[in-house]
């Protein structure tokens, strides 16, 4: 065998072996030894420490659920653990003797922090995750108003894991409602790094904290026998900041109207009185396209803004029997009533930001970004320049379907 050939088959040989080696995990964490935790809530306790609730993906669970409920045990589809720590990662750390598998976040989705953590700071929340490889600065983050446990271990209707719903009905919300800021953790960081914006976050609320029950009793007087169960959880509303400091709520209409002055609106709807129909009589209209410009206005020491919004809409449904097409004066009354209904949730907005000295709205970075010479005028008196601050709103809405009727029906 010649020289050349005894190299060929070296370098065959040494290609095989390298392609052996080369197979498995690199850095030998195999999939089925992983525990993958799904969402994270953070809390702290009377001593200080923090305490933080994992949501691990249960694999006998989800098998059980594939098979016939008369052969398997009804195993969880998830399973929450809880400890604490000093510091968030230690509390997260201290997790880990709890299961037999080594935890991965790599794909947590919600990350859920208590109303008296985030009137603490989330500022230590956030510089986990940007310390942490695996975890994602994508993950959406939001403020529970009730317990924290709670919303982590709550069964929630539809849904098989609590996490994987609560991202689901996020997602549902900002698609839909438009009266939920949907922030990811990456877009808070850069919120906290930009002058003149404080951070506005999704709030959660336990429901059987408010009075609510999760299961009905029958009638038959089975307390035992869970019969319809009503939504342990619901999102709706914002948690407002100064720095990385809870300071307030807002509710849904409230951000609504932040979502119409920052463009954050998708879809919503608009309840108004029908004009020339009596008393008592509503149409429901449907917003499905908006367009926003906000500019500010500087005449010498004086600070203003001006916002023009345009909204495109349909009518949905309506109480009485009024063909408005028909008349343009009606016409003309509705687009107006819708009008005014977007400046009073902007005007509500605005004064519950002000009122807490917290411009979630980004008008200052807004004049920072576009007129930066007079933003270094006003940088270090924004606090107090901001309560202040007046919006000159011109909005016009223009109603112009009427679903898949052109006339009202019966006579009521």
């Amino acid at each position: 065998m010649s020289r050349r050939t005894q190299g060929l088959v070296v370098a065959l040989a040494l290609v095989l072996i390298l392609l052996v080696s080369a197979t498995g995990c690199w850095n030998r964490r195999e999939p089925e030894n992983l525990a993958h935790a799904l969402g994270i809530g953070f809390d702290i306790d009377d001593t200080g420490k923090y305490r933080v609730f994992v949501q691990l993906s249960n694999p006998e669970g989800a098998g059980a659920a594939s098979q016939s409920s008369e052969n398997t045990a009804s195993a969880e589809s998830a399973w929450t653990v809880s400890a604490v720590g000093r510091t968030p990662y230690e509390a997260l750390f201290n997790t880990v003797p709890l299961f037999s598998r080594e935890l991965s976040v790599a794909h947590v989705g919600v990350i859920v922090i208590s109303e008296r953590l985030a009137q603490q700071g989330i500022g230590p929340i956030l510089d986990v995750l940007e310390r942490e490889r695996t975890l994602r600065t994508t993950t959406r983050i939001m403020v529970a108003r009730g317990d924290v446990g709670k919303v982590m271990s709550a069964k929630v209707p539809l849904e098989k894991v609590t996490s994987l719903g609560i991202s689901r009905a996020v997602t549902v919300s900002e698609r839909e409602r438009s009266g939920l800021p949907v922030k990811h953790a990456t877009d808070v960081i850069d919120t906290l790094a930009q002058p003149g914006k404080e951070p506005l976050l999704a709030q959660i609320t336990v429901l059987d904290e408010q009075g609510h029950t999760r299961n009905e009793a029958s009638k038959d007087g089975d307390t035992n026998k869970e019969i319809n169960p009503k939504p342990p959880l619901r999102l709706a509303g914002a948690a407002v900041f100064r720095g990385d400091r809870m300071v307030g709520w807002m509710d849904e209409r409230e951000t609504r109207g932040w979502g119409w002055l920052t463009n954050m609106v998708n879809r919503t709807i608009m309840v108004i009185e029908l004009p020339d129909a009596g008393e008592g009589e509503y149409m429901t209209v449907v917003i499905s396209q908006v367009t926003n410009k906000l500019k500010p206005r500087i005449d010498g020491d004086n600070i203003r803004f001006e916002l023009k919004i345009f909204a495109d809409g349909n009518i949905e449904d309506q109480t009485a029997s009024t063909d408005f097409f028909h008349s343009r004066e009606n016409v003309a009354s509705m687009n107006s009533r819708v009008a005014t209904a977007i400046r009073n949730d902007v005007e509500k907005a605005l004064r519950t930001a002000q009122s807490l000295n917290a411009d979630v709205f980004g008008l200052g970075w807004l004049l920072y970004r576009t007129k930066y010479k007079e933003w270094k005028k006003v940088d270090d008196r924004w606090d107090e320049i901001f309560p202040q601050i007046s919006v000159d709103m011109d909005i016009r809405v223009d109603v112009r379907r009427s679903g898949l009727v052109t006339k009202a029906g019966a006579k009521r």
